[in-house]
């Protein structure tokens, strides 16, 4: 019988190569382990992330005189918070809340434009989706038309038109205004059926469309608000039975495949617009066909309308008493 071939330890060859792999298995699993372990001890925490996120808003993006707080954080993937930022006056008061995102190793913040966190964003270059379009000329008209493009459940949305429903009150038919729906909606279902709910009473009943509107940026209660300005309830509920069939309203809503990024359902009704005017979010207004980006308050918006007048009616001296303090200039979208 042969024997088996020892080395100077003492161990057959076959020994020692089973040794050595249990050895080799053992030192890759420790490595894995002390890298995992590693990784995550150095992984930033959701506390960090929000509190690197609020300073970089505040030191290149609002103005001081404003308060910044994240009101509400949602971890969406591995590598993505979705961060609530609410924006308050000096009195505390809320004037609008933002959605942006920021990326779990605490680096990038995903606001209109990736933004670098550790690094300072250059004075001359603020983000404000309609800058380019603002070097345009707003073209003059006899009746200027205007468009504004909002999600019904955007704060700023909302801001903008409390903003100019004033003014619209004060040129009434000197102008052709129509408010129109961003083509995605980022506040759920109850954004969706409100805007289909908005689009047919403009259509079908805009004699009482915006007493309807003022009623609703106020209290966000439909109920009420139809009630108020004496909508014809059957005819709205037909409009919106067919608006909902010829634009696939529930279909989108229903189909998640069909969302935004996965995220925000589709909402179809002024895409043509929408990219016409290549609206990135809420508020957009358009004059004559060009964006433009005043102050949100009633004289801001008023002086910006007027610029597209051939001939400037008298209401365009009015002056608002009570010119509310510019609102931030943020947007959903």
């Amino acid at each position: 019988m042969k024997e088996k071939v020892k080395n100077s330890n003492g161990f057959s060859k076959l020994e020692s190569n089973a040794y050595l792999i249990i050895l080799i298995c053992l030192a890759l699993v420790i490595g894995f382990l002390g890298g995992y372990f590693l990784l995550s001890a150095q992984k930033p925490t959701e506390k960090y992330i929000k509190q690197k996120t609020l300073n970089y808003i505040k030191n290149n993006i609002l103005p001081s005189q404003y308060i910044v707080k994240i009101i509400d954080s949602n971890k969406i993937s591995d590598t993505l918070y979705a961060l609530v930022v609410g924006i308050y006056d000096t009195n505390n008061s809320l004037l609008g809340a933002q959605v942006l995102y920021a990326t779990s190793e605490g680096k990038y913040m995903i606001f209109g434009n990736i933004l670098d966190m550790d690094k300072p964003l250059p004075k001359s270059q603020p983000p404000n989706q309609n800058a380019e379009a603002q070097t345009k000329e707003i073209p003059k008209t006899n009746k200027p038309k205007i468009e504004l493009f909002v999600m019904s459940h955007c704060p700023y949305g909302i801001q903008m038109e409390k903003a100019i429903l004033p003014v619209l009150n004060i040129l009434k038919d000197k102008i052709d205004f129509e408010l129109k729906f961003v083509d995605y909606a980022m506040h759920g279902e109850v954004e969706v059926r409100e805007q289909v709910r908005q689009y047919c009473i403009q259509k079908e009943q805009k004699d009482k469309f915006l007493e309807y509107l003022a009623c609703f940026v106020d209290s966000q209660n439909s109920d009420k608000c139809l009630e108020s300005s004496e909508i014809d309830k059957q005819t709205l509920e037909k409009c919106i039975e067919k608006t909902d069939n010829d634009y696939n309203i529930s279909k989108n809503l229903n189909d998640k495949s069909s969302y935004l990024s996965g995220r925000f359902p589709i909402f179809l009704i002024y895409k043509t617009d929408n990219e016409k005017y290549n609206v990135q979010g809420s508020p957009t207004l358009i004059i004559n066909g060009v964006a433009v980006n005043p102050q949100r308050t009633p004289q801001a918006i008023l002086t910006e309308i007027c610029k597209a007048f051939i001939q400037k009616p008298n209401e365009c001296e009015y002056k608002f008493t009570n010119n509310s303090t510019p609102a931030v200039a943020g947007s959903c979208g």
